[in-house]
């Protein structure tokens, strides 16, 4: 189930916020920062990754998210379960 698309992550990325010269590009404004998550168990995990759902159900209790992270410079589809805790992206339509 896991994607990779190379070298996107590095763009999408905000410029400033990320460990351990992470930093990306934004190029397209996207801003990623280091979110984290929320485990299934509840644990906070903050700072050196950003995961953001999918709208794509995988199966039963699982989702697509998206998973941009540390010093990689590719962004990752993959699935996680229902009950974890990551970052939503809401669009306003004008």
């Amino acid at each position: 189930t896991d994607t990779y698309w190379y070298e996107v992550g590095k763009y999408l990325k905000a410029s400033h916020g990320w460990s351990g010269n992470a930093n990306g590009t934004d190029d397209f404004g996207f801003s990623i920062l280091p979110a984290g998550q929320r485990t299934s168990g509840g644990t906070q995990i903050t700072g050196e990754f950003g995961n953001f759902w999918s709208s794509t159900a995988y199966f039963g209790t699982t989702t697509f998210y998206w998973y941009v992270g540390g010093i990689y410079t590719w962004i990752k589809r993959t699935t996680g379960m229902n009950d974890q805790g990551f970052s939503v992206r809401c669009i306003k339509n004008e």
